[in-house]
């Protein structure tokens, strides 16, 4: 089955099954607070931003809640079996502390492949200005390092990402479990990038209903603003329907994205495996 054939047959399953919405509507909503004071800049006092912040860790730790009755949920459909509230909810605590270590490792593999970028890029302006003396060739050198090690970052990403969907299909640990991300990706590569592909399109076209509304909110109060001739860089906040609008449509459309990201790569992880061992 290719990454194609997976992507519809993620939609079917969702329009037959909209249980699994649950988990990722339950965690959007938690996030709504923290979207409205991030998107329109609402005035805060001076322990706002840590409170923010912990609120926003407090969100990250139910990423793997998520993550783990989504993909568990798609084991079971798969597999002939019903789910309901108190599967997911037990699915989601199953494989909890795997996902969350896998997360983090997740984290700092991307953290340190930026970190390894900036020390790469440091090097090389620093050869290059003491030994060649040339800004044209610092530049491009900068550039030529940044696009490889992009390309080379992003591909290795690109088959780590279904570490998530081996924990819960094949009940491994975190460590093992990218293991097999990356073997399952290697074989199939362009496949895999395709799916990547479609996720990234997936979700910003789900995305583009709140853009819009977040858009017109700014270019509105920008042409009456420059109409007034008094421009200081900031927007009034906007009126109760721009505001619900926006918070509306990112509780919808975002609890489609989030769910289906994870219903696609269980069915198309589950679909691949399957045809491999026929």
């Amino acid at each position: 089955m290719s990454a194609l054939d997976s992507y519809f047959e993620g939609w079917k399953i969702l329009a037959k099954k909209p249980v699994l919405l649950f988990p990722a509507l339950l965690l959007v909503i938690l996030m709504a607070p923290v979207f409205v004071f991030d998107v329109f800049g609402m005035k805060i006092s001076t322990i706002s931003p840590i409170f923010v912040l912990i609120y926003n860790l407090f969100v990250w730790f139910l990423i793997p809640l998520v993550a783990g009755a989504t993909i568990g949920a798609i084991k079971r459909i798969k597999n002939g079996e019903d789910i309901s509230y108190n599967v997911l909810l037990k699915d989601g605590k199953r494989n909890y502390l795997n996902l969350l270590i896998s997360s983090i490792i997740m984290i700092l593999i991307i953290f340190t492949s930026i970190i390894t970028m900036i020390v790469g890029i440091a090097v090389i302006s620093s050869i290059s200005e003491f030994i060649i003396h040339s800004t044209t060739f610092v530049v491009g050198s900068m550039f030529i390092f940044i696009s490889i090690w992009s390309v080379i970052i992003t591909i290795f990403i690109i088959m780590l990402q279904f570490y998530s969907t081996a924990i819960v299909i094949d009940s491994l640990g975190p460590v093992n479990s990218f293991k097999r991300s990356f073997d399952f990706s290697r074989s199939k590569l362009l496949s895999v990038i395709g799916l990547s592909v479609m996720k990234f399109l997936t979700s910003a076209f789900l995305a583009l209903p709140v853009v819009i509304i977040i858009g017109y909110h700014i270019l509105t109060n920008f042409q009456n603003i420059m109409g007034l001739g008094s421009f200081t860089g900031d927007f009034p906040n906007p009126s109760f329907g721009v505001s619900f609008s926006a918070l509306i449509a990112d509780i919808i459309f975002g609890t489609l994205s989030m769910c289906f990201i994870y219903v696609y790569e269980a069915v198309y992880y589950i679909d691949e495996n399957r045809r491999e061992h026929v």
